[in-house]
Formats: C-alpha cells, sequence, structure tokens
C-alpha cells in the first residue's frame, strides 16, 4: 500500500512541479479563457481509455527517474499523456500498473497526488472532496481540489479509476470559472476498457 501512495506521491509531485510551472508561464492577471469551439471537441482514445476533450494529447515526460529504485521496481508500466489549451487549462492522464505483490488503494493514492500537488503550489494542507463513484463500472473517485495562486485560483478536477493492480487518473487543471464546464465534460465522457 505505501508503494502506491508513495507512485501516486510521485505522479502528483510531477504534475504539480511541470503542470504548475506550465500554468504559470502566461501572465496570471489575464481573464482570458480556453475558448474551446463545439468543433475543437472529439472522442480522444489513449491506449484502454476514452474521453472527449477539445485538444489531442502527447506523450507525457518520463518520472519514472523521480521515483526511487524499490518503488520503480514494483511498477509493471507506467505512462503520462498530456493536452493543453488556452489560460492554463491542462488535461494530464495517467495509466500505471502495479505488479502482483503491490496493495492497491485508491483512497490512498488520490491523497498522495492531490497533497504532492498542493505543496508544489505551498499548500501544505490541502482541503478536496473525493467523492466515490464508477467509472465504466469500475471503482473510482471524483476529486475536486482549488487554492490561491499568484491572485487567482487554481482548480484542479480529477477522476481516478482502479482495477486490480491497474489505476487510471484524469486531472484536468484550470484557472477560470468559464472552462469549469469543460473540465467537467471531459471528466463525465471518461471510459475505461481494461
Amino acid at each position: 500500500m505505501i508503494a502506491v501512495i508513495l507512485i501516486a506521491a510521485a505522479v502528483g509531485r510531477f504534475i504539480g512541479h511541470q503542470g504548475t510551472k506550465a500554468l504559470f508561464s502566461g501572465d496570471s492577471a489575464t481573464s482570458a479563457t480556453a475558448g474551446f469551439t463545439e468543433a475543437s471537441w472529439g472522442r480522444r482514445t489513449i491506449q484502454d481509455i476514452a474521453l472527449d476533450a477539445p485538444f489531442d494529447f502527447a506523450a507525457g515526460p518520463d518520472v519514472s527517474a523521480r521515483i526511487p529504485v524499490p518503488l520503480r521496481d514494483s511498477i509493471e508500466y507506467f505512462q503520462t499523456f498530456q493536452g493543453h489549451g488556452s489560460d492554463g487549462f491542462t488535461v494530464g492522464v495517467s495509466r500505471i500498473a502495479y505488479k502482483p505483490q503491490v496493495e492497491v488503494t485508491l483512497d490512498g493514492s488520490v491523497h498522495g497526488a492531490v497533497t504532492q500537488v498542493a505543496a508544489a503550489v505551498g499548500d501544505s494542507d490541502p482541503q478536496y472532496t473525493a467523492s466515490k463513484t464508477t467509472i465504466s463500472g469500475l471503482e473510482a473517485r471524483s476529486v475536486s481540489y482549488q487554492t490561491p495562486v499568484s491572485g487567482r485560483t487554481m482548480h484542479i478536477n480529477a477522476a481516478f479509476v482502479h482495477q486490480g493492480q491497474k489505476l487510471w487518473q484524469v486531472q484536468v487543471l484550470y484557472w477560470t470559472d468559464s472552462t469549469a464546464a469543460d473540465a467537467s465534460r471531459i471528466l463525465r465522457s471518461i471510459e475505461v476498457t481494461p
């Protein structure tokens, strides 16, 4: 169980540092929105996960080097993908499969990821919600976290899906309330076909 939490924390740390750095690259005082047209939306499939999104996804950076070797040895595979809109609207997708001896805990993975993302932006006591749900008939959590950063509110809405030794994450980071519906649309559309 501890291995899964630490790996989720490593994923969270990656998304936190890299994702937040990318989000901060724009002027934090701007009020522009992602402004997705209906024509830009389409079904995107990444291995065994599909979702509706207004952009394509590319492979994310390899974060395995940031995971301690003993923990890395407990992973069968670990893949990340990213897609970006304007004004820091970012979607991260990850697929992780753990070796049979690892106890996978969904709530521990959620907590580790949120805690590390929060730490990356200076929040040492993140207040977030995690609701039990199902996605494609699989155990899942719907997660919401927000915090002030540089005079703006950073929102992270996410879905964590679990089956056996596999864990899927879709995290949507956005800065403006006007893109909350886009984040919700993406998360409601998730299908996992393990």
